[in-house]
């Protein structure tokens, strides 16, 4: 019988034992240095990582406040909002919360990235369940399987991203709802994952929110929920996810700058493209591919994707037609991460190229408009290529409709309707507001991920349905080990990472002396201003690296500064920042005497060689390897 006590115990005896393989694997591969915070890959952080340390210090070091994230000595007033560092809201919350014990200076990404590999397997098992597999072997199976998803390992990088176990569970709710057997659909049951996706990273919240809404769409597709129904728990939904957002400080931001969505959009060939592979002998990606649109399946999954579809392509029409929605919002997704600019590898298919679009934002915001300046760059070619791919998607949005009158589907289609009309009317009062948030993904390619996870179980269940359990069970096994071994390079890329030890800067001792007596640290340029130097990209990147290499030793006492390293920040109007970079210099020159005040300026940026020259003369400064650091007297 199905949800049998019997049922649930062999899942918790699949987790449980997924938990125990997963912890062992982490503490193999990770050095206990790593994995307790304690080596120098975090003592001496460096890209995304960086950012993340030096906001979750700031944060746990910093006064409890309302709102609870905004910390107001990082930065420029009124400070940042640490979730906009991506330091992981919620695990800087429980870090603060027991601060008295664990202090601020020991990071808890470690922490985080150990359970986020630790609850992937279960996830993964529990998305099983939800599609009818009950053999505990094959949920064992199914979740080493997705420890081992190419996408998952590949984010190492960043540690909020690593929590793809929340797509999983969103699914796994979704597949729950989505069952024919269920007389009705609560799509509240997504909500605490929404919260919980909010409080980690923006882009998993956009993704479990499009899960979400496939389970809305099958549930007014097969009349298990009404359209009242819907709406009601939509608003619940707002309500909750309005308060946390207000209570994190995220409507008290100001004005969010427009920003080149689909900047590193997907190839539509990345999924069936093997870099890194340890099977097909890749080990990294191509010089011409984006990392971001990395999405390769696996060789274990792509095994079971063919066995899945050789016994059950007969089932796909009326699969199809049962979870239309579903495949409407996978392919939303897909169409998402590709943006407008449609590739099969090299070759650009339909659209226009991202390079185009990241030129208008950037020069549009103070030349006349994105659109005005974008309109400028197209040629004949280029509007015939839009004019087609806007032709195919209306085309296919045609299909849907027509299918869906044909099949009587008219609460799918009212709802649809109203939110149409919802998003016309916002379009006319807010005209800026839809592409304001669409802005927002500049990495649009990650969006992929929702649909490869689908796949992926969709794939193991297929299998275990449509083969006998000692031939399902073997195939599982060959796909673990396929799997297993096509991600040898990403292993060795993640493990050679942790065991990495980052140069200490030559200055250290000084930096960390003087940073312990001052009351206040200025940095010149900020992050935001190097962006207006005169500088070739390759220089603007190494000075951001050493100003992050400068601040992480300036967060170890937490001193108020003006730096911050914020990924939404974006410089658009670079007049205009020209300018205030340059009235922050002249205030960081006229504060060289005050007392408790200290100020480190870069080596190597043009904009600040009058500056450099002028601490020369000045008694309190002193030339480092990277900087100049003065301290007020």
């Amino acid at each position: 019988m199905e949800n049998s006590g019997s049922d649930r115990a062999r899942l918790a005896f699949a987790c449980v034992t997924l938990l125990v393989m997963v912890a062992a694997l982490a503490i193999v591969t990770f050095p206990l240095g790593f994995l307790d915070g304690g080596d120098a890959f975090w003592r001496y952080p460096k890209g995304d990582y960086a950012q993340h340390i030096i906001g979750g210090r700031y944060f746990i070091a910093d006064a409890w406040r309302w709102p609870l994230l905004i910390v107001p000595d990082l930065g420029l007033p009124p400070g940042t909002n640490i979730g906009l560092t991506d330091s992981i809201p919620i695990a800087a919350l429980v870090a603060k919360l027991v601060r008295d014990w664990y202090g601020y200076l020991r990071p808890y990404l470690p922490i985080w990235i150990f359970l986020c590999y630790l609850l992937q397997g279960p996830a993964c098992a529990i998305g099983l369940y939800a599609l009818g597999v009950r053999n505990v072997a094959a949920l064992i199976l199914g979740g080493l399987i997705a420890v081992f998803t190419p996408v998952l390992l590949f984010r190492f990088g960043h540690a909020a991203l690593c929590a793809q176990f929340l797509l999983l569970l969103g699914l796994a709710v979704h597949l729950h709802l989505a069952r024919e057997s269920s007389r009705r659909v609560v799509i509240l049951y997504h909500l605490p994952l929404l919260v919980v996706a909010l409080m980690v990273h923006i882009y998993l919240f956009a993704m479990v929110f499009a899960i979400m809404l496939a389970s809305l769409l099958q549930g007014l597709w097969t009349e298990r929920l009404t359209i009242p129904a819907a709406l009601t728990q939509l608003a619940t939904m707002a309500l909750v996810i309005g308060a946390v957002m207000w209570a994190c400080g995220y409507f008290a931001l100001g004005p969010i700058p427009m920003k080149p969505y689909g900047q590193w959009p997907l190839d539509l060939a990345a999924p069936f493209f093997p870099a890194p592979s340890g099977i097909f002998g890749s080990a990294t990606l191509p010089l011409d591919r984006n990392g971001e649109d990395f999405a390769w399946l696996g060789g274990g999954i792509f095994l079971l994707l063919i066995a899945a579809l050789v016994r059950s392509w007969r089932q796909l029409g009326a699969m199809a037609r049962t979870h239309l929605p579903s495949i409407i919002i996978c392919g939303l997704l897909i169409v998402f991460a590709v943006t407008y600019a449609v590739r099969i590898g090299p070759v650009l298919i339909l659209g226009i190229g991202p390079e185009r679009v990241r030129q208008a934002v950037l020069d549009g915001a103070g030349h006349g408009g994105t659109l005005h300046m974008l309109l400028g760059l197209l040629d004949p070619v280029d509007y015939v290529r839009i004019g087609l791919y806007a032709v195919l998607l209306g085309a296919l949005a045609v299909l849907v409709v027509l299918r869906a009158w044909q099949w009587r589907k008219v609460r799918f289609l009212r709802f649809i309707g109203l939110v149409m009309l919802v998003w016309i009317v916002s379009l006319a009062v807010q005209p800026s507001a839809t592409a304001l948030i669409i802005s927002s993904f500049q990495a649009s390619s990650r969006f992929a991920w929702p649909v490869i996870y689908l796949v992926s179980l969709l794939a193991i269940a297929g299998v275990w349905k449509a083969y006998p359990p000692r031939i399902a069970l073997i195939l599982l096994l060959v796909a673990f080990g396929l799997q297993v071994y096509d991600t040898v390079p990403l292993w060795n890329r993640l493990r050679h990472a942790a065991l990495a030890q980052p140069e200490r800067l030559p200055d250290r001792n000084a930096i960390l002396a003087a940073a312990a007596q001052a009351n206040r640290v200025t940095f010149v340029p900020t992050y935001l201003c190097a962006y207006a130097e005169p500088m070739d990209p390759d220089a603007r990147d190494v000075a951001i690296d050493e100003l992050d290499d400068l601040q992480v030793l300036v967060s170890r006492f937490a001193r108020p500064t003006n730096a911050v390293r914020n990924s939404r920040m974006t410089a658009t109007d670079i007049e205009a920042l020209t300018a205030r970079c340059a009235s922050e210099r002249q205030a960081a020159q006229a504060q060289l005497d005050t007392l408790g005040t200290m100020t480190i300026v870069l080596n190597d940026t043009p904009a600040e060689a009058s500056l450099r020259t002028a601490l020369l003369q000045h008694p309190g400064c002193s030339r480092l390897s990277s900087a100049f650091m003065c301290a007020g007297r």
